[in-house]
């Protein structure tokens, strides 16, 4: 049987296991919401925080996970607050800007929406934190960078030619 993410996340009984994970993100976030309880640290702190609340479902099932399923959740819970602005809005930013900008660039729009749709499903399962799944992510993420980029380059020299052909 194969399952998705979401079909996991909105199923009953053993499918409980992610809104516990999710709980035990939350209560590792609010324990320390500014700096976060240190990257790569959320499976040692799952084990602590697990009778915390497994009042849902079975609470004596196999739930320890070394990820919480919520890409979001999970960088609140190990960076905080600090630590998850400072890895999100640049990439949102990036994102958002080669959207609007370069719309019209199917490959732009293509590198574009690779990334959004690794971002939403890591929002219910944790492919960015598999290598496989992150090496493509980075690569793609760095080709729109260089295609963002290489436009504003562009845009600066055509700017800098056009004012140096204005009379003073």
């Amino acid at each position: 049987e194969v399952s998705s993410g979401t079909s996991r996340l909105v199923g009953g009984g053993s499918y409980m296991t992610r809104w516990l994970e999710w709980q035990k993100a939350w209560l590792m976030f609010l324990d320390a919401p500014f700096i976060g309880q240190g990257w790569g640290s959320y499976s040692f702190n799952s084990f602590w925080y697990h009778d915390q609340v497994a009042t849902l479902g079975d609470p004596r099932e196999n739930n320890l996970f070394s990820h919480c399923h919520n890409l979001v959740l999970q960088l609140l819970a190990e960076v905080g607050l600090f630590g998850t602005v400072l890895l999100v809005v640049p990439v949102g930013y990036t994102l958002f800007k080669a959207f609007i900008k370069h719309i019209e660039n199917t490959m732009t729009f293509g590198l574009v929406m690779i990334c959004v749709i690794s971002l939403i499903h890591s929002m219910v399962e944790l492919p960015l934190w598999h290598n496989n799944f992150f090496i493509v992510f980075f690569i793609v993420f760095c080709l729109i960078v260089r295609q963002v980029m290489s436009v504003n380059d562009d845009s600066m020299e055509s700017a800098a030619r056009q004012s140096s052909l204005e009379p003073a």
